[in-house]
């Protein structure tokens, strides 16, 4: 629109200066020749931006029909003022789609996002392949036997494990070579994941100590010794029944005056998943202990013998000796006085203790025990004055009694304990 309008100006100024050209050459004549086929007579004017002609009659004709000749180009005129602004053309067409840009380089990380509903469970996994064997464990049944972490053990010297012994007792193997003593607190359990091979000895120590003028300990008797009287033994059943002892097993024997009486035997339990294996040399033993004698005293009782409990679920071959002894009684003093005044009775002796083998049918050798009953003095006859002694202790034996008040001295060696065997494909179930 701005070029159209500065086409038009240059239009008009083209024609005025035509004009004015005209008039300044031609003011004064009357009549001219616009071309080879017109004739004009009269006045050419301009007014107010407007030319003509002026005719002789008075009459003006403001626009002409001819066309003079084209003067040569004038100069270019100044430039005009700015226009306005035109108004806003129509939103052209949508361009084609450019190109994809090349990916930016990753952000920073935004933050964690809060957790999502927990989806639903996938479908099962295929089976996976078996795994290779596993060590051996140990059984519910084999937990008796200990898991074998404290590997094979060999008592090559004399040893007492009062004091603690091995900081771990679960053994593969225990051996005791020939010639040498294993001694054990009363209560001790051993256990083997293999097997126990006794070629040495092991001595169980007592579990009651005898007292002096004090009342004795009846360890698992039903009654404890008095004087004269002795002891009452366990029920046969019970003893059976018990594979766990103890500390405490055999009694101690009763006290007289200065004399004590002896010490009860110890307890111990042994529990291999393998043999038990006592080899003629070997030796295993929880004996009751004798009875002193002090002068001016009646004799004390014995101790009972201990109890031993060898379950294996192997077998127990035994060649050589397990013994459960009593103790014997102590003699009352000053016997000789004349006239066969004597001043004390003799003391009783402790009844035999328990021995209890548990193992598979016709795999027990049973060999060589001793549950005997602890003896007594040799009576010296009547007297006069004569003072009870001390009854023995009891455990699977009762006790001797002691000789009673008066002037016969009689007094009873203990009685013989139990030797017990249990057959049973698998004995350890018995310790639950």
């Amino acid at each position: 629109m701005k070029a159209k309008t500065m086409i038009q100006s240059t239009a008009l100024q083209f024609f005025m200066v035509v004009i004015f050209t005209v008039i300044t050459m031609s003011v004064a004549w009357s009549e001219t020749t616009l071309n080879d086929n017109v004739f004009i007579k009269g006045e050419l004017f301009l007014e107010n931006e407007i030319g003509g002609i002026t005719f002789f009659d008075g009459s003006c004709q403001t626009t002409a029909t001819a066309i003079g000749p084209q003067g040569s180009t004038g100069p270019i005129g100044a430039t005009g003022l700015k226009g306005d602004t035109g108004d806003q053309g129509a939103t052209g067409a949508t361009g084609t789609q450019g190109p994809t840009g090349a990916i930016g380089p990753q952000g920073l990380t935004g933050p964690i996002g809060a957790t999502g509903l927990k989806g639903d469970p996938g479908d099962q996994g295929a089976t996976g392949a078996t795994g290779p064997q596993g060590n051996a464990g140990v059984g519910l049944l084999d937990v008796h036997f200990g898991d074998g972490s404290g590997g094979a053990y060999t008592v090559a010297a004399d040893d007492d494990w009062s004091d603690g012994g091995p900081p771990n007792q679960q053994f593969t193997t225990l051996t005791i070579i020939v010639g040498e003593t294993l001694t054990l607190p009363s209560g001790t359990v051993l256990r083997c994941t293999e097997k126990l091979v006794v070629n040495g000895t092991i001595e169980v120590k007592p579990g009651i100590a005898g007292a002096v003028r004090a009342a004795p300990g009846k360890g698992l008797a039903v009654t404890a010794a008095h004087a004269p009287s002795s002891g009452t033994a366990m029920v046969p059943l019970i003893a059976r029944q018990l594979l766990n002892p103890g500390p405490e097993a055999g009694g101690a024997g009763n006290s007289r005056g200065e004399s004590q009486g002896g010490d009860g035997g110890g307890a111990l339990s042994v529990r291999a998943k393998g043999d038990i294996e006592i080899s003629a040399d070997g030796i295993i033993k929880a004996n009751g202990g004798d009875a002193s004698s002090v002068a001016g005293s009646a004799g004390a009782g014995g101790g009972a013998g201990g109890f031993i409990v060898l379950l294996s679920r192997s077998g127990i071959s035994n060649l050589g000796n397990i013994e459960v002894r009593g103790g014997n009684g102590s003699q009352g003093q000053d016997r000789t006085v004349a006239p066969l005044y004597v001043a004390g009775g003799d003391g009783g002796g402790g009844g035999g203790g328990i021995i209890h083998l548990l193992a598979p049918a016709n795999t027990i050798i049973l060999g060589i025990t001793d549950a005997d009953g602890g003896s007594v003095s040799t009576p010296s006859g009547t007297a006069t004055g004569l003072s009870a002694g001390g009854g023995g202790g009891a455990l699977g034996g009762n006790g001797g009694s002691g000789a009673p008040s008066g002037t016969t001295n009689t007094p009873a060696s203990g009685s013989v304990g139990l030797v017990l065997q249990t057959e049973a494909d698998t004995p350890d179930n018995l310790l639950f």
